[in-house]
Formats: structure tokens, C-alpha cells, sequence
């Protein structure tokens, strides 16, 4: 079963018409028997209640769903059809097994006429039938896909399942059926247990999802810093081009020297390991000299995104309280009152080019920062999450070790503020390749990009599914031929891309990647190949030096084809977040699985507030979000904040935020406000348009056909 929706369920096996009725059955140990038995006898109840209990839980685990409601037939009575029961259960406060057991749920009693009478009523009786529905939906018994059955045998209960396969694949009720066993040896055990700890794995089995599953350490990168690494490449072909910009070519020789220079200046400057530069430049050579040199410098970076609104650039100064900004004499104008030291690079390289061209002396270690980005924030301000070079180190080895062939030509379309140009800069300038900064207007326009990408020979780029998309529908002949490796993350992908691409460019790799910038840039990755276009598209397995983890709310593993929040481990997890060490405590947490810490050591993990599940492929799939964030465009936001901004309007009274999808996979926010009562309908307007022309210009990306 690919993905798993809450099923209904039949209670009357006699007259069970399944579209495709399939079966599944097997056997309790004697000895399993034995202790359930005694289990009932010493607490005072039927077997049937305990079995009963065991089932609910069993769905209380897999359906990830706290109240629900169950169909129950046959308990211990030989009135079959005058005792269909329908009960409400509700595990939010977490009980033990043995209130489970003895809790008198709301029930009541089903109609008879919902059931026609069997010609053998008591041929399979003492019996138990349970079916499960979601809670206050109307019960529709034409939509019921399982029954349960317990028969009591000599020295053994029997467990049988009758199912419709075209709702439940047969490993998803073998599966399931052994995580009922396990879970009535774990009660046997632990009578008085929380049911949130009764055990649903094997051993083996969870020692396949903590351990197996995982990618371990298979040695670290051979530099102790990134621009070590680039460095490399300058010094063994210092010839090759490795930066296009506006059609002028910097070949590694120039850009290692020009970072040189700028890193002496800032050391002249006191930069030293951990000092925060800000850099507030246009997609240029500047940005790319200005992320060098810094670093060499042994500082790390704060991009600043010159179209962000100024009170974003403002809290960003005034959070990371940096004393030297970066930027260009153009974009002084934009940007908010600082204490900063404002350097402009293109006005004062007369002076920087006086300094050493030599590589710097390297200062800055693995554990040291190498960049501090900003993502959303709940609370209406952005949050820093603070990089190191171990960090970027692995996040860049793991990608030469993951993708097969060298990067000739990469298309940077990422904003230098997002960590998804990390990926493009450092895989590219480490490895040899040619970074290619394309103009403003070409990033949004997918005709004008299809032409920059065969001008270009671009071999490589990373984008997001709605653009690629859009280039797709661009694509005559052989105009994308050159693309090797298309790399598509930021927001969820949609199955149909996947089987556009292959109608399209079938001799072209297509990748989907996952990560938040808490894990540096991506944590897996799935290569796409052709599937229905009605399954998920995977996020894939975890990357090398990663470790995922997809747990419960109780922080248990769940077995495969179960949602759970995923957790983040490995050596790209970051410190945490700049100047918040309670929400830093939140959101990265100790390990608490004693086989992965044995085999991956003892390092944090960090909480994704992801859902996800396994495929029994091994692959995991993403589901949504457990709280109130999105992404649309690549812009991970948090509805919280978006609501916080407008509520601090002086004509506004209330506000809600919400994510629509009028067009099929074209995600829009949508703001519902209550105007002050004072406010004109004139002054509503005209801040509405305000706020219109601000979202186009940040989170704007051209979906209009231009041809």
C-alpha cells in the first residue's frame, strides 16, 4: 500500500462482498495462548476483552489517530447478530494496557438490519470482529475493507484477516498481523505498560529501521574547511573557467585570487573564526568573491538578499549584530540604518587589490561557522541557524559521493540567501566545474531559461518542481539535450513531473531531494524513475553520514507504511539557532535510540516537524507538515508569521493565513483579514495592492505563457 488512509471496516463476514476478497491467516504459540489466558483469568476479564484491547491499540499505533471509533461483533455472545457494538475510543491521555482492557468506552448498539443473517450463526462463534471508521463520519458498510477474526482453538487462537487488496497490499496486512503478535507478547510483559510503550518491532525489525536503513561514517572529507577544498581545485587547474557572469568568464586562477585579497583585508579588519560578516550583493562576481573571502578570512557569511524588504534586512543586522556588511554601491540606497561598517566592494577594490593575492593562513577549523542563513520564524521574525565547516564539508562530500560524473556547468538560480545555493557553489567550485550566474529577469522566465540552458551547455541544475515544470512545457526538439543531472527540492514533487521529464529528456537524470537548513542543505535524495503518476513521489533514502529516524509522538519508531515525524542525525545536523537556545533545545534533541547511538555515536538529532513514512522499499515518502508551516516556491513560511505581520497593520483587526491550490501543483498563500472598524475602504484597497506588489516581489515566480 502505497499510501494509507484510514480504512473502513466490515463486521459481518457472512455476507462480506469485497471488490477483491482476499484472505490471511495465522497462528498464536501454545504458549502465547497459555499466558493470554492466564493474562484474562488473573485480571478478570474475558480473552476476548484483552484481544479486543490489543486490536484497538494495534490501530491507535498505525493509524497514528487518537479517537477513533470501532465495529465489534461476537464478544463472548452467542446473540451474534443482536450485539454489533459500535464503540468510541479516545487514547489521548496516553493509558495503560490494562485501563484499555477494562475502560467502558461509549458504546451503542447497531440496528440489526445493517447485517443479513447468516445461514450458520454460530459456526464460527466464539469470534471477534472489529472494523475501524474515522471518528463522527456517518458509517457507509459499502466502504469496509477488513474484518478480524479470533477463533479459539485447542491450544492456540487463530488470527484470520479478510481483506480487499485493492485497499491493502498483502505485506501491509502481514506486516501488520506481526505487529499485532508482537504486541501481545509486549503485553503478556508489561500488563500496567503506557500503550504508547508496548513494543510494535521485533527486534530485527527495529534494529533494520534505527540501524540498517541508515548510512553510517566511511571516512571525512580531506580538508578541515570548505574553501580549503576550493583552493585545491584553483591550484590544479588554475586555467579552468569557473564563473559566468553576464557573459564574462573568471577562471579559478583570478577567482582564488581575489578572494585571497578580500580575506587579508578583512583580517586587517579583525575577522577571525566566527566573526559574522554580512554580505548584501546581486547575483555576481562580487557574491561569489565576497562568499570566498570571508571565509578565508576565517569568518562566516550572512547573506542578505538585496530584494528582501528592508525590516527583514533590518532584524537580520540587528539579530546577528555584525559589524562589517559587504555590498555594492548600487544597493546602499536599500538598505535599512545599521552600525554596521559598510563596505562597498566595487567602490574600495582599488584598495583591496593592494593587499597579499597568497592564500591566507588557515585559521578557521570543521567546528568553527561558515555561514549563518535565515528561515521562517513562528513568532513573525526569522530564526539564524548557524552552519559549520564540518557541516558544509559533509553536505558537499556526500554529494560527490552520491553523484556519479564531475559538474561541468551548473545554472545557479537559488538566491545566495537560500541554502540551496550552497549546494550549487561549493559542489561545483570543489569539484572543478563552471558556475553560471544567470541575469535577474532570465530566473523568471522559463522560455528566456530553456534558451540560457542551451547557450550555456548547461550540464547541471537544482530548481524547484513548479519551474522545472514550467520549463518542461518550453521544451521543442533538443533544446535541453545538454543537462546531465536535473535536480529538483524546495517544495513537494508531483507525480506528473516525473513522467513529463521522461516523455521529454529521458537520457537526463532527475533527482528529488530533501532537507532543512537545520541538516544543511539536504538529508536524502530519490532518483527519479517512471511510476504511476497517482503514487507519491519518494524524498528517498538518507545521504552519506546521515541518519533518519520516523517516530510517533512518543518518540517510538513506527514500523513501515506508518507516519511519523522525521528526525534528522548525522554530520549535517548545525549547532541550532543564533540567539535562541530554548527554541535551540526544542528543536534539536539527544538521541534516544541506544542501537543508533552504539553504531552512529552520541550527536543530536533535529526535528523536522515533517511527516513522513517508509515505503517497504526502504524509501520514505513525505506527507505534509505536523504544524503550521509550508513551502511555496521554495520559501519555507510559517503561517504564524506571515499572520503576526499583517495583525500589526493599524487598519487590520484580525488575520488568518491559509495555502491554496486553485491551478493543479500552483500553491498560493491567501490572507482573510478583519478590517478595524474605522478603516476606510479606500485605505483597504491601497494596502492590499501594497501587499500584493511585496509578495510578487519576493516570492513572485512567472507561470504566464509567455509564448
Amino acid at each position: 500500500m502505497n499510501r494509507f488512509s484510514t480504512p473502513g471496516i466490515s463486521s459481518d463476514p457472512f455476507q462480506l462482498t469485497l471488490k477483491h476478497d482476499s484472505r490471511y491467516a495465522f497462528k498464536l504459540s501454545p504458549g502465547l495462548t497459555h499466558a493470554l489466558y492466564q493474562l484474562a483469568s488473573s485480571s478478570d476479564v474475558s480473552l476476548d476483552a484483552v484481544l479486543f484491547a490489543a486490536f484497538q491499540v494495534l490501530l491507535h499505533r498505525c493509524l497514528t489517530q487518537d479517537r477513533f471509533q470501532i465495529v465489534s461483533a461476537g464478544l463472548s455472545s452467542p446473540e451474534y447478530f443482536r450485539n454489533c457494538l459500535l464503540w468510541s475510543v479516545d487514547f489521548s491521555d496516553n493509558p495503560t494496557f490494562s485501563a484499555v482492557v477494562t475502560h467502558p468506552w461509549d458504546v451503542c448498539l447497531l440496528p440489526q438490519n445493517l447485517f443479513k443473517k447468516s445461514d450458520k450463526p454460530n459456526a464460527l462463534l466464539p469470534i471477534l470482529f472489529v472494523g475501524c471508521c474515522p471518528i463522527l463520519e456517518p458509517l457507509n458498510w459499502h466502504a469496509f475493507d477488513w474484518v478480524l477474526q479470533f477463533a479459539k482453538l485447542d491450544r492456540e487462537i487463530e488470527i484470520s484477516a479478510r481483506y480487499n487488496s485493492d485497499t491493502f497490499s498483502q505485506s501491509t496486512l502481514i506486516r501488520w498481523m506481526g505487529h499485532l503478535q508482537t504486541l501481545l507478547e509486549g503485553v503478556v510483559d508489561a500488563f500496567q505498560q503506557p500503550i504508547s510503550q508496548l513494543p510494535l518491532l521485533t527486534e530485527a525489525e527495529t534494529h533494520q529501521l534505527l540501524v540498517e536503513w541508515n548510512n553510517g561514517f566511511s571516512g571525512s572529507p580531506p580538508y578541515q574547511t570548505i574553501h580549503q577544498w576550493f583552493e585545491a581545485q584553483a591550484t590544479q587547474a588554475p586555467d579552468t573557467v569557473g564563473l559566468v557572469c553576464n557573459g564574462i568568464e573568471t577562471p579559478y586562477r583570478r577567482l582564488n585570487r581575489q578572494a585571497n585579497q578580500l580575506a587579508h583585508y578583512l583580517r586587517s579588519r579583525q575577522v577571525q573564526p566566527d566573526t559574522l560578516v554580512g554580505l548584501c550583493v546581486n547575483h555576481s562576481l562580487e557574491m561569489v568573491i565576497g562568499t570566498l573571502g570571508i571565509l578565508k578570512a576565517g569568518g562566516a557569511y550572512v547573506p542578505l538578499d538585496p530584494a528582501y524588504p528592508k525590516e527583514r534586512l533590518a532584524f537580520i543586522l540587528k539579530d546577528t549584530n555584525i559589524s562589517i556588511l559587504l555590498t555594492q554601491q548600487s544597493l546602499v540606497s536599500q538598505l535599512p540604518d545599521t552600525s554596521a561598517q559598510v563596505i562597498c566592494l566595487d567602490s574600495v577594490w582599488s584598495e583591496i587589490v593592494q593587499e597579499q593575492a597568497v592564500n591566507p593562513t588557515a585559521v578557521a577549523q570543521s567546528h568553527n561557522l561558515a555561514y549563518v542563513i535565515y528561515t521562517s520564524g513562528s513568532t513573525g521574525n526569522p530564526k539564524g541557524v548557524l552552519v559549520s565547516h564540518g557541516n558544509l564539508l559533509h553536505s558537499t562530500a556526500a554529494r560527490l559521493d552520491y553523484y556519479s560524473g564531475v559538474v561541468g556547468r551548473y545554472l545557479l538560480l537559488s538566491s545566495f540567501a537560500f541554502d540551496s545555493s550552497v549546494a550549487g557553489i561549493f559542489w561545483t567550485l570543489c569539484t572543478g566545474g563552471t558556475l553560471v550566474l544567470p541575469a535577474p529577469a532570465v530566473k523568471k522566465d522559463p522560455s528566456s531559461l530553456v534558451q540560457l540552458i542551451r547557450q550555456e551547455s548547461i550540464s547541471h541544475l537544482l530548481c524547484l518542481p513548479s519551474l522545472y515544470a514550467l520549463c518542461l512545457k518550453y521544451v521543442t526538439s533538443r533544446e535541453l539535450e545538454s543537462l546531465q543531472v536535473v535536480i529538483v527540492a524546495g517544495e513537494a514533487c508531483f507525480p506528473n513531473l516525473i513522467d513529463l521529464h521522461h516523455k521529454r529528456l529521458n537520457n537526463t537524470d532527475l533527482y528529488n531531494e530533501y532537507g532543512p537548513t537545520e541538516a544543511t542543505v539536504w538529508a536524502t535524495v530519490h532518483r527519479c524513475e517512471p511510476q504511476p503518476t497517482n503514487a507519491l513521489v519518494p524524498i528517498g533514502r538518507p545521504i552519506r553520514h546521515s541518519q533518519v529516524y520516523v517516530v510517533d509522538q512518543y518518540l517510538q519508531p513506527v514500523p513501515i507504511g506508518v507516519p511519523g515525524e522525521l528526525y534528522i542525525g548525522g554530520a549535517g545536523v548545525t549547532r541550532g539557532y543564533l540567539g535562541r537556545p530554548e527554541l535551540t533545545k526544542e528543536k534539536f534533541v539527544a538521541n534516544p535510540f541506544v542501537q543508533a547511538r552504539q553504531m552512529f555515536g552520541d550527536g543530536r538529532l533535529y526535528r523536522t516537524g515533517d511527516l513522513v513514512q517508509y515505503r517497504s522499499d526502504r524509501t520514505l515518502e513525505f506527507l505534509g507538515r505536523i504544524d503550521n508551516q509550508v513551502k511555496i516556491r521554495g520559501f519555507r513560511i510559517e503561517l504564524g508569521e506571515i499572520e503576526a505581520v499583517v495583525s500589526r497593520h493599524s487598519l487590520v483587526q484580525q488575520a488568518a493565513v491559509t495555502v491554496r491550490e486553485d491551478t493543479l501543483n500552483e500553491m498560493r498563500l491567501v490572507a482573510y483579514v478583519v478590517a478595524q472598524e474605522d478603516s476606510s475602504i479606500t485605505a483597504q484597497a491601497e494596502q492590499v495592492k501594497q501587499w500584493q506588489q511585496v509578495d510578487n516581489i519576493i516570492y513572485g515566480q512567472t507561470t504566464r505563457d509567455n509564448g
